[in-house]
């Protein structure tokens, strides 16, 4: 029944999704007024085919053992995913001040779109790896995604209170600063997605091993330091230099820092 009901929540979730940014695309006209708006809901639609497609390999490889195999289960989780789509939208919105329609179809920002497309597409792997690894019902993918989120939430939450990088992408349209905002967003995605994967034990448990996901916290460091040291050099050789730190340091993370530390064994080895 539980699950039903949910099922019911998401599919609502997703025809909202469908209705507010496609009817306000028709109603205004939106690919008549510049051809670069076109270009602008071309590269959204190829976001969302992109977090579609790789959520429905992933459901039909990767996820729990009664999913992989199961067209049910797949169109369940899959519309799980597309109605995380629209939750997360809101969540960018309301807690990091980030629009769609304001920022990216009204003022036409490219800047906007790229930091918006991206932080979409990260959140969108920390959900389908909170997919990864057998688990009792879809509420251990709710739960496991939603410590994922929050950390997710915080971590850029500082790192723009002390940057102001968006205030530059909003106000001035700053390419440079969304590419390595960009950068920034999906290397954070990337670590706690390692942390949400998995299969689940227990609650307590789950919680331990999202401390996996620590280099997040070096990462934000890393990020708060350079674009404070860069603040005002947007060339492009500079964000070359800031983007390959990012991306290094994410490949040394996940091959020297996550498993660096058994949280598990350290916190539960006393029980």
């Amino acid at each position: 029944m539980m699950e039903t009901l949910f099922l019911i929540i998401f599919l609502a979730l997703a025809v909202i999704l469908l209705f507010r940014y496609g009817s306000f695309l028709i109603t205004r006209k939106y690919f008549d007024n510049d051809i670069s708006n076109g270009k602008i809901v071309a590269g959204l639609i190829a976001i969302l085919i992109i977090i579609i497609g790789g959520t429905y390999i992933l459901l039909s490889n990767l996820a729990s053992f009664d999913v992989v195999g199961s067209e049910y289960y797949i169109f369940y989780y899959l519309m799980m995913g597309i109605a995380y789509i629209y939750i997360h939208i809101v969540v960018l919105y309301n807690f990091l001040g980030l629009s769609m329609i304001d920022d990216v179809f009204n003022n036409s920002n490219r800047a906007a779109f790229l930091t918006i497309g991206s932080s979409l597409l990260g959140l969108s792997v920390m959900f389908a790896a909170a997919n990864i690894g057998d688990g009792p019902g879809f509420w251990t993918v709710i739960f496991a995604d939603f410590l994922g989120l929050v950390a997710y939430v915080v971590i850029m939450y500082i790192y723009d209170r002390f940057t102001r990088t968006l205030e530059h992408i909003q106000s001035d349209h700053n390419m440079q600063k969304g590419i390595r905002y960009s950068v920034f967003v999906l290397c954070l995605s990337s670590i706690l997605a390692y942390g949400v994967q998995g299969d689940w034990t227990s609650f307590s448990y789950t919680v331990v091993e999202f401390f996996h996901a620590w280099p997040a916290l070096i990462l934000l460091i890393l990020g708060l330091v350079l674009e404070n040291v860069f603040r005002l050099n947007d060339e492009k050789g500079t964000t070359f230099f800031i983007s390959a730190i990012y991306i290094g340091f994410t490949v040394l993370a996940y091959i020297y820092l996550v498993n660096a530390i058994d949280f598990v064994s350290l916190i539960l080895g006393g029980y």
